[in-house]
């Protein structure tokens, strides 16, 4: 007879009846956050049009200053939310970054827009730390990945609502009002949490998954960084958002230069490609990253591995793609695979870091990709071809790019073979199910 999970003492005492609403409530909140992260992209035709904008200042105020103080402010966020309750911090990030994307409505210059930017940016950079640090308190480590997945999931669907719903609503209503609408469902779902969400009892960190946690941030930070199986992790995940961004910052261009396709054709193949696909992605590899990882505890990094492997494999093939179908599958599996290393990734950190720093773990996972991955993939690509004698110069560049995932294939399998090292000598997740007869 198979096992059915049942709840420990443990377990119940951490899963008060308003956390019941804790997952939904969160996923509703990554969806909004990236509601409100992506509509300034939907926009920016108007914005230059109404305050006469060149194209640099788009780009400083849709990345470059969101990206600066989301950087700046993640990791001592992260570390706050270690120390405080965390829906309270979580809820008042919530309304502040909401009532600054609705407040985004009444600038009427750029410098107004500059500072709404980059108070959004620090506001957002604690959502995901702080989530996924809840969940772990609530969640056993057999589900966690599957939790996990879900997370990114919610996310990539509301970059999808962000364009769709965002794009309607701007080219019908306004801007201004486009701004308006996407603040207000993050302030419903802020009082929401107040009301309905509780906050998790903080689980005890189990003595053989502790890090040497010192009382210095610098020495917290470095302590995650150097630790044997945390370390490659950051390093693995950072390398795979720097491959797809570095691609999907390029994708519509290589369509419409050597593919024939129009700017319009080009960016709805890459929007429905890699959004949709990327929402089912991270939830599924969850669920089987979970499931493998009940017959070996390192399979929880092995999943990882595979869809980086896959991720690379769509990024090449879509390079030295010429066929517009053979694109859009290309794409398709790279979108399903961009974050499926996220549940196994975001898994293990919750499992190996303690409670005193869990937090600041998911932190430096966020900070990490946003620093290193997002900032250098596009770049790298934009001097790869301009360097490159190809005759198509921004394909070849791209293939040079995508085969940096088979790195992180490397890390995660590392990090793999020292958790089956290590998992004789783990302790019990203090959440983990009893095991009972059917």
């Amino acid at each position: 007879m198979d096992d059915i999970p049942a709840a420990s003492p443990a377990a119940k005492a951490a899963r008060p009846a308003g956390n019941r609403v804790l997952l939904p409530a969160l996923l509703a909140v990554m969806a909004v956050q990236q509601i409100d992260r992506n509509i300034i992209n939907v926009v920016l035709e108007p914005l230059k049009r109404e305050f006469g904008l060149s194209d640099a200042q788009l780009g400083l105020l849709a990345g470059t200053i969101f990206a600066s103080s989301y950087v700046i402010a993640g990791l001592p966020i992260g570390r706050l939310a270690d120390r405080v309750n965390r829906r309270n911090l979580l809820a008042a990030l919530l309304v502040v970054w909401s009532l600054l994307t609705s407040l985004s409505a009444f600038c009427f210059s750029y410098a107004m827009l500059v500072l709404v930017r980059t108070g959004v940016g620090a506001a957002e950079s604690g959502t995901q730390p702080t989530a996924m640090s809840m969940l772990s308190d609530v969640y056993p480590a057999e589900r966690r990945a599957t939790v996990a997945g879900l997370i990114y999931g919610s996310a990539m669907f509301g970059g999808f609502l962000s364009f769709a719903v965002g794009g309607y609503v701007a080219a019908n209503y306004g801007w201004r009002n486009a701004f308006l609408v996407a603040g207000l469902p993050g302030l419903l779902l802020a009082a929401f949490m107040m009301i309905a969400v509780k906050e998790p009892v903080r689980t005890a960190a189990t003595p053989a998954a502790a890090v040497n946690v010192q009382s210095s941030f610098l020495r917290d930070i470095r302590s995650l960084l150097f630790h044997p199986i945390l370390g490659p992790i950051y390093l693995a995940g950072t390398i795979c958002v720097l491959v797809v961004s570095a691609v999907s910052a390029w994708a519509i261009s290589l369509l419409v230069r050597y593919n024939g396709l129009s700017l319009a054709e080009a960016g709805v193949i890459v929007a429905l490609a890699t959004s949709l696909s990327g929402t089912c992605g991270p939830p599924l590899a969850g669920w089987l990253t979970d499931r493998a990882g009940r017959r070996s505890a390192g399979n929880v990094l092995r999943i990882p591995a595979i869809s980086a492997t896959a991720c690379g494999l769509g990024a090449w093939g879509f390079a030295h793609s010429f066929v517009p179908a053979l694109s859009i599958a290309c794409l398709c599996l790279m979108g399903l695979t961009s974050l499926a290393h996220a549940g196994g990734s975001i898994s293990t950190i919750s499992r190996f870091a303690p409670p005193q720093v869990r937090a600041l773990g998911f932190a430096l996972f966020s900070v990490a990709g946003s620093v290193l991955g997002l900032a250098i993939g596009p770049w790298l690509v934009g001097i790869l071809s301009d360097a490159s004698a190809d005759p198509q110069p921004l394909r070849s560049a791209m293939a040079m790019v995508a085969p940096v995932n088979l790195v992180a294939v490397g890390l995660f399998l590392l990090g793999a073979r020292r958790i089956d090292r290590r998992a004789p000598d783990l302790a019990p997740d203090p959440l983990m199910a009893i095991p009972t007869k059917r």
